[in-house]
């Protein structure tokens, strides 16, 4: 059984001079989807609850929203969410991805409840991770997304062979979870490699991390014509994932 979504319009509760909302949630936190988004763009994360709006919730489930402004970097925003939500489900969104699969909940949910050790799941992957650290140079990836850069494309890796493909890190646009571990916030203070680094640490609290099966995208990645990489910055951070995780890196 399901029925349409409408985010929870509760009044808004503010706190830290504008620096995060969040709406209220049921009491079961077990039966609660806490969407998680950090934003710096009104009109990006306007078109994004847009799309929210428009998926269609598991009978028994809760939907609602954590919006982060102004935050110094990913893991301070993820962090602040996650302790603001006692949801069991919690699902981290970039500003400028917009879901598509009115009913991607329905799996979702079947992939956590299938296996309790799975503990996060992102839409793209990398099965093992390559010496750089930087999973899209991986040899082998999983996942799809649709992206729009220059131009729209339909970005297909590898074929998920079962319900979920078991990977060593996901891509950070969409990142969900059933288990709360506290994101690095002493290591990645910026905006790089903070997924990477999430999913080593369920590695090593010994949860497994996958990306579901689609047979057509989840979602889409609206960068845009402006997305660019500051690569000092980039190359900082990958040089401390690489220091940090070094040795628990898939061999």
């Amino acid at each position: 059984m399901e029925h349409p979504n409408k985010l929870k319009q509760h009044d808004e509760l503010q706190r830290d001079e504008n620096l995060f909302f969040h709406n209220p949630e049921p009491v079961d936190s077990r039966k609660n989807i806490t969407f998680i988004i950090a934003t710096n763009n009104e009109s990006q994360f306007n078109t994004s609850v847009e799309h929210l709006n428009q998926i269609i919730i598991p009978k028994g489930y809760t939907v609602n929203m954590v919006k982060i402004k102004q935050a110094k970097s990913m893991t301070e925003a993820y962090n602040t969410a996650m302790k603001l939500s006692k949801a069991k489900y919690k699902i981290y969104l970039h500003q400028d991805v917009f879901i598509l699969n009115r009913r991607f909940l329905f799996n979702l949910l079947q992939a956590f409840d299938s296996n309790p050790s799975l503990g996060l799941v992102g839409l793209c992957g990398a099965v093992k991770l390559p010496p750089s650290g930087i999973w899209w140079e991986a040899e082998r990836k999983v996942g799809k997304v649709i992206e729009n850069r220059l131009t729209y494309q339909y970005v297909d890796f590898e074929e998920v062979r079962d319900t979920v493909e078991y990977v060593e890190a996901v891509d950070g646009f969409f990142i969900a979870t059933q288990y709360d571990i506290q994101w690095r916030e002493d290591v990645f203070d910026g905006w790089h490699f903070y997924d990477a680094s999430q999913c080593k640490e369920f590695e090593h609290a010994g949860y497994q991390v996958g990306v579901p099966r689609q047979s057509v995208p989840w979602c889409l990645h609206n960068l845009g014509v402006r997305h660019f990489i500051d690569n000092k910055s980039y190359k900082k951070y990958q040089q401390k994932f690489l220091q940090e995780y070094r040795y628990s890196m898939i061999k």
